[in-house]
């Protein structure tokens, strides 16, 4: 079995640009304003958060990452075999990558914004990776509505600039992208690598092999992406399985058994429950859940008669979306990991994208407005006697009923296949709208 990496490159470039009508000029300039639009909209969250609403850029994960490369450089030990990390192997790319000018200058300051200058970088190549699916799939006129709308997700933004799930979220839509673009053995390789840097990513790599056996993939050639694949993960993992078994598996363990964050589902459940029959049960089950659910739907996708791209990425859509309603640690940045998708699939009706800037600002103020004010990690903030009617109570039901308005909008978008039609339609109502007002 030869791979020729770089015919695959070249085919992966004719693809992309062929893959619409529109001229290379008109491509190149969206990219650009894409890009200049993202970067301005993390410069004015970052003053909205600190002059405005007078929060804070919250720094506290980037500590942690600071602590393990010290442990590392300096100190010499070996992850996972000398001190535990709660992440996967692959988490430490972008750690070590900030911690190189930060170690030159002696300087943690110096790594603080190299980490940060790295999410932003990462951020910009997802957006434009949805520019491109979205192109494939639809257009250019749905390409470069999804663009803005990424671009300008300001809850996304925040959340880049505090945590390293921008990186895992650049993974996972490099490996679509490719899938897209059917360059799958990268796509492969790349969900394995996505695996390995936080969980979800891993989710798309059964709904790769189900894709291409339905649709006619020649079973060789199936076989070896997923020998391959399977190749890449040992290689990465076994050292630290040898070095250290459980060390290794604790980095695993410790989130299936962490107690649930009141900004998940689960609490919200296990608070609503235990406040009205005495009983707290859903975190016991969540994980069993979880795994039901995620069979379900693959069950589901491969009983389908016929898959389009599109429909695979709504699947791969809904399994994300299970795997954070039922994690006990639903943390606010789990934004990041919808966002492409909300983009993706948010964007043919004024009342979808309503929804889609209600995500970003209800799980902003979530994290950081509200953070201390209606809850902490552990517990909704409740003043006064009446629970359910506290607005610690009210916010996150309003917060889920969003989030489950998103889900709905995500199964009716399967098979409908006139949604390209209307998109199309409201774009030139949108610029005619425009003319007029002109």
């Amino acid at each position: 079995m030869t791979i020729n990496f770089s015919q695959e490159i070249h085919s992966l470039f004719d693809r992309v640009i062929n893959s619409s009508d529109c001229p290379k000029k008109q491509i190149k300039i969206d990219i650009i304003s894409l890009v200049f639009l993202s970067l301005t909209v993390k410069v004015l969250i970052t003053i909205i958060t600190t002059d405005i609403f007078h929060t804070f850029i919250d720094m506290y994960d980037l500590s942690i990452y600071l602590s393990y490369a010290k442990n590392i450089i300096s100190n010499g030990l070996i992850p996972y075999v000398n001190f535990p990390v709660e992440y996967p192997q692959l988490f430490f790319i972008p750690v070590l990558l900030a911690m190189i000018p930060a170690w030159f200058l002696n300087n943690s300051i110096v790594f603080i914004l190299s980490f940060q200058g790295l999410m932003v970088l990462f951020d910009l190549f997802t957006g434009i990776f949805v520019y491109f699916i979205a192109m494939k799939l639809y257009g250019r006129q749905f390409a470069w509505l999804s663009g803005i709308m990424y671009a300008t997700a300001f809850g996304s933004a925040y959340f880049t600039l505090t945590k390293y799930d921008a990186f895992a979220v650049f993974v996972l839509m490099l490996s679509i992208f490719l899938f897209i673009y059917r360059v799958n053995l990268g796509a492969y390789l790349t969900s394995v690598v996505g695996f390995l840097i936080k969980w979800f990513p891993g989710l798309v790599l059964p709904y790769y092999i189900i894709y291409d056996l339905k649709n006619n993939e020649r079973p060789d050639k199936i076989k070896r992406n997923i020998f391959y694949a399977f190749i890449l993960f040992l290689l990465i993992i076994l050292p630290f399985l040898l070095m250290n078994l459980n060390g290794f598996l604790n980095t695993y363990l410790f989130h299936i058994s962490r107690s649930p964050q009141a900004s998940s589902f689960v609490y919200f459940l296990d608070f609503s429950f235990y406040n009205l029959i005495g009983v707290a049960f859903v975190s016991k089950v969540s994980f069993l859940i979880c795994v039901l659910l995620e069979l379900l739907l693959l069950y589901i996708f491969y009983r389908s008669k016929s898959v389009s791209e599109k429909d695979l990425l709504v699947y791969i859509s809904l399994s994300l979306f299970v795997f954070i309603i039922t994690n006990p640690i639903f943390s606010p940045q789990y934004l990041l990991w919808l966002t492409p998708f909300l983009a993706l699939f948010l964007v043919s009706s004024l009342y979808k994208r309503i929804l889609f800037y209600a995500a970003q600002v209800l799980l902003y103020l979530e994290f950081p407005v509200l953070f201390n004010v209606l809850w902490d990690n552990g517990k909704f903030i409740i003043k006064g006697t009446s629970l359910f009617l506290s607005p610690s109570y009210i916010f996150f039901t309003l917060k889920f009923m969003v989030l489950f308005l998103i889900l709905f909008s995500f199964i009716t978008s399967l098979n409908n296949r006139n949604e390209n039609q209307n998109i199309n339609k409201n774009f030139v109502q949108i610029i005619q709208n425009g003319k007029k007002r002109g």
